[in-house]
């Protein structure tokens, strides 16, 4: 049996990252069209920019909820976390290598981050029910 105080500090830690991630997705799903239109100074890229990034993720929500149930919670939190921390670094390296690129390599990030953008949120309501249930 796991001890109280362990307990709570795994809910805090848990509850913290969460958070935090959740600070982060929205930090850049704001900035990254912001810098798309910053590189273009073109107001029509910056609407598709919005679109490419929301659209996407609004779809994925019934597919991830279908996820979310077959392969639980804390499970699928750490495999789409692992995928975005992927995209991430493919970003990353091709806006470092190849700054002509860094207009397409946004976007197609943004695309993907939405995409496993529904697969987060549900992941972290199936934990929390499964902490809930833990409780009783």
């Amino acid at each position: 049996m796991v001890q109280p105080a362990r307990e709570r500090a795994q809910f805090v830690l848990f509850a913290t990252g969460v958070l935090l991630g959740l600070v982060a997705e929205q930090v850049v799903m704001f900035s990254v069209p912001l810098l798309i239109f910053q590189d273009t100074e073109n107001i029509s890229v910056l609407g598709t920019s919005f679109a490419l990034e929301w659209l996407p993720g609004l779809l994925a929500f019934p597919f991830a909820g279908l996820i979310a149930d077959r392969d639980g919670g804390p499970r699928l939190f750490s495999r789409v976390n692992a995928g975005r921390a992927i995209v991430l670094v493919l970003v990353l390296t091709v806006c470092a290598t190849l700054p002509s690129a860094t207009v397409p390599a946004l976007m197609a990030g943004a695309v993907f981050m939405s995409l496993l953008m529904a697969p987060i949120r549900l992941s972290v309501e199936k934990a929390v029910l499964l902490l809930a249930k833990k409780k009783r």
